[in-house]
């Protein structure tokens, strides 16, 4: 792939080392690394005269940043965290108390058996901090793809939806009252609320 060719790392120090990384000019030449899906969205957009060889479109860039900014920050805690010294602690033990602690708690071995067998408590879920500007971008970008002769009515409608600041769960519940009072004409509105929940699947 052609892309691939033009965005192959060559630079030992970025962990993704001999893949492929689209280096941001814009943003101190990070390098953002960029897998199939990516590619595929890439290829489509300059299909679409949304991209170029050289750049992705606004959008796509924003999730690209999004995406490798835990890569990003977790090298640079790695690098800048220094190594802390080993500690050594010295234990004195009165050996007759210890045989008399001991004898006394034999007793209680069994239910500390019993809690060795009990596993960690689960954690709970990290809650998501998706950018819904971002996400209504990129859904918008995929929708151009799809349907490019109705290009200008989809970026007037995301403009709409932004004004709003309406994200895609958001999107699927708008009925067609909203839609006109938005001033989306009908049948966008219909096509951005029915595809939405493939869009997001693809994203889980």
């Amino acid at each position: 792939m052609a892309l691939y060719a033009r965005w192959h790392c060559k630079d030992p120090s970025c962990n993704n080392y001999d893949k492929h990384c689209f280096v941001d000019a814009s943003n101190d030449r990070k390098h953002l690394s960029i897998d199939a899906k990516d590619a595929s969205r890439w290829n489509r957009a300059i299909g679409n005269g949304l991209a170029t060889m050289g750049a992705p479109s606004e959008s796509q860039r924003a999730i690209l940043v999004k995406k490798n900014a835990p890569a990003q920050k977790k090298a640079k805690d790695a690098v800048n965290t220094p190594a802390k010294p080993d500690k050594h602690v010295h234990i004195h033990i009165n050996r007759a108390k210890h045989r008399r602690n001991n004898s006394s708690e034999s007793a209680d071995s069994e239910p500390t058996a019993k809690s060795r067998k009990r596993g960690p408590v689960p954690s709970s879920p990290v809650a998501s901090d998706s950018d819904p500007e971002v996400e209504l971008e990129g859904y918008i970008d995929y929708l151009i793809e799809q349907i490019p002769s109705q290009k200008d009515l989809l970026l007037a409608a995301k403009e709409k939806l932004l004004a709003e600041a309406l994200d895609l769960p958001g999107i699927r519940i708008l009925d067609n009252f909203t839609w006109a009072r938005l001033d989306i004409p009908l049948g966008i509105g219909l096509r951005l609320k029915r595809k939405v929940k493939i869009y997001t699947k693809g994203y889980e």
